[in-house]
């Protein structure tokens, strides 16, 4: 039997990007508006705001769960695909929109009149909403940190990661002061969620600038999965900044 040649040993490169797989992304954002129109077809929550945040999260993040999807096909294969920092931040996007989805499922199945969950199965989503972000910290410092490759993506890497392993406490002490709290200490609560969520957001998109500065600066060469992964952390996170300063000055106006 021959031995494998080095040549044999090398793993396929990842594909370039193909009108096939804009139509993947197409198909995924497809699913996800059927959803989403079924789900508020009738609802009287859906306002211009939540249009502008299903245009500028949700789409992105759909983007990069069917960009994942592709990568771990291709990882499957024999393709290097979880080498960029990039291919993280699609694990990242795609953990946010699953994140989304099992808070908005805790929050409508919660009584504020009764301090209590309407649903037993609640506590499950409850629980889950509290670990993924904790997973997402575990995975950027064990293995995104480890596919960065310059000093910047590495301090991104680290400190992003470090912030998910904290962020479940955003989650939780909300639902501490609701059931054991009183009623001022709620809007004192939400007002210093608000403020820690913006901060974050701002270091970790200057965070982001940084280090895609110092590779165009560099000329690396980086595979468009990476690109994809980047720019729709750029897009959310802008767009999460954004969107919370004009939700909560139009809550401050109307009040």
């Amino acid at each position: 039997m021959s031995q494998p040649t080095e040549i044999d040993s090398v793993p396929p490169e990842l594909p370039r990007l193909r009108i096939l797989h804009l139509l993947l992304w197409m198909v995924a954002v497809s699913v996800v508006m059927t959803a989403y129109s079924g789900l508020f077809q009738d609802s009287q929550d859906w306002t211009i705001l939540s249009g502008i945040e299903f245009l500028t999260t949700t789409i992105p993040q759909t983007i990069a769960l069917a960009t994942l999807a592709l990568g771990v096909f291709w990882r499957i294969k024999g393709a290097n695909f979880f080498d960029e920092v990039g291919h993280y931040l699609l694990i990242v996007a795609s953990a946010n929109l699953i994140g989304t989805i099992t808070s908005q499922m805790v929050v409508t199945s919660f009584s504020f009149e009764e301090k209590s969950f309407t649903n037993s199965w609640a506590y499950i989503f409850l629980i889950g909403a509290a670990i993924w972000p904790f997973a997402v910290g575990v995975v950027l410092l064990l293995n995104g940190k480890k596919a960065a490759d310059t000093e910047s993506w590495r301090l991104f890497c680290k400190v992003v990661g470090i912030m998910y392993l904290m962020s479940p406490l955003l989650f939780i002490i909300p639902f501490v002061y609701v059931l054991y709290g009183s009623a001022g200490d709620g809007s004192l609560i939400g007002i210093f969620v608000m403020l820690v969520s913006l901060g974050i957001q701002i270091l970790w998109g200057l965070l982001c600038v940084v280090a895609v500065r110092e590779d165009l600066a560099s000329h690396w060469q980086r595979h468009w999965t990476h690109w994809c992964g980047v720019i729709v952390w750029l897009v959310v996170t802008v767009s999460n900044f954004v969107l919370s300063i004009y939700g909560n000055l139009a809550k401050f106006l109307i009040s």
